[in-house]
């Protein structure tokens, strides 16, 4: 991603770090966005090359008390990408092919049934998007998908 494009989202990855304190909505789904927005600046903390901070984001994703295995998975793909920036090749193999499993396991399962909190298919076909990206970065035994 060019720098103009990331100077132009750093007004809204402002407005996404802040805390979600809608009194109308309780503590489930606000723990819900709270870790996709952990995504979304993970992914453009990795996109800006600052790895630590997308490992943070990622890492508070994972942190979620609710089970969301798209969201995990997508997670994992973004800190497998921002491992191989800091050059730790192992851990970043690692989280990918954690990553190829739960993703390969959705698409298994079909994606017809899915629900918002189980994740929607677009939701699953991001993962594979950034998995996609991930292997051709990081190629493995198996190859890139």
């Amino acid at each position: 991603m060019d720098g103009k494009t990331l100077g132009a989202l750093a007004p809204l990855a402002e407005v996404a770090a802040r805390p979600f304190t809608k009194a109308d909505e309780g503590p489930e789904i606000i723990a819900f966005r709270e870790a996709w927005r952990a995504i979304s600046l993970g992914l453009l903390e990795y996109r800006s090359g600052h790895s630590a901070k997308a490992i943070e984001w990622c890492r508070s994703s994972l942190a979620s008390r609710q089970d969301l295995p798209v969201r995990t998975a997508t997670a994992r793909v973004i800190l497998a990408m921002s491992f191989r920036q800091d050059k730790e090749h192992e851990a970043a193999l690692s989280e990918l092919e954690q990553a190829r499993k739960i993703i390969e396991s959705g698409f298994d399962a079909g994606l017809k049934h899915a629900r918002w909190d189980r994740g929607l298919w677009f939701d699953w076909v991001f993962a594979r998007v950034l998995l996609h990206e991930a292997s051709e970065l990081l190629p493995t035994k198996r190859g890139a998908l």
